[in-house]
């Protein structure tokens, strides 16, 4: 984790005053590619440090240039912070910190997010566990239910159709006894002849 600090006096040293904050799932909830002072930009960045927390990646840029989707041309510096919300509270006199000397460090490469990304709690990570088996369990139980529908709806389908063709052969039967009969009438009142 960086320290609040260090991104604004990185901010100052490398003239970003473009940036993009997001939250733990690098969704973005804050952007400032307007243009504006280096200062009030740092103002800005200062004054969120100030009035939040919890974990957040800040994303800087040198450039305001985006592409057509929205994207920024340029590669960011990406650090990653987790703001308790004591380090820009207004201090009484003599509290201050002193701040910490840089040395010799290269900035060619701009630092990289960690895999992890936030942090996740014992009792979370179990809960989510067991409603993953929970769902997973669920997921099975509506297979098995599927299956048998099918199957039932199979069966009674060709029974359906069994019943249809012997109602279909008893009304053929019947029209043709209808026919015999009607033929036999007729030949026996003369009207056929």
């Amino acid at each position: 984790m960086t320290n609040p600090e260090y991104i604004l006096e990185f901010m100052q040293e490398n003239d970003m005053r473009y940036w993009i904050i997001a939250n733990s799932f690098d969704r973005e909830t804050n952007r400032q590619f307007n243009d504006m002072g280096l200062d009030e930009s740092i103002r800005r960045m200062r004054n969120f440090f100030k009035h939040n927390t919890g974990f957040h990646r800040i994303k800087l840029y040198q450039s305001n240039e985006i592409l057509r989707g929205g994207r920024p041309k340029q590669e960011p510096a990406i650090f990653e912070v987790t703001i308790q919300g004591s380090e820009f509270k207004d201090k009484k006199p003599g509290e201050g910190s002193t701040p910490t000397p840089l040395g010799n460090m290269n900035f060619s490469q701009p630092p990289q997010p960690s895999p992890q990304g936030a942090i996740v709690g014992v009792d979370q990570y179990l809960n989510v566990h067991a409603l993953n088996s929970d769902l997973k369990a669920e997921n099975e139980k509506l297979k098995m239910q599927l299956e048998f529908l099918q199957s039932n709806h199979t069966k009674e389908l060709e029974n359906l159709r069994k019943e249809m063709e012997s109602k279909i052969k008893e009304a053929q039967d019947s029209n043709q006894i209808f026919s015999q009969g009607l033929g036999l009438l007729m030949s026996r009142m003369g009207v056929g002849e």
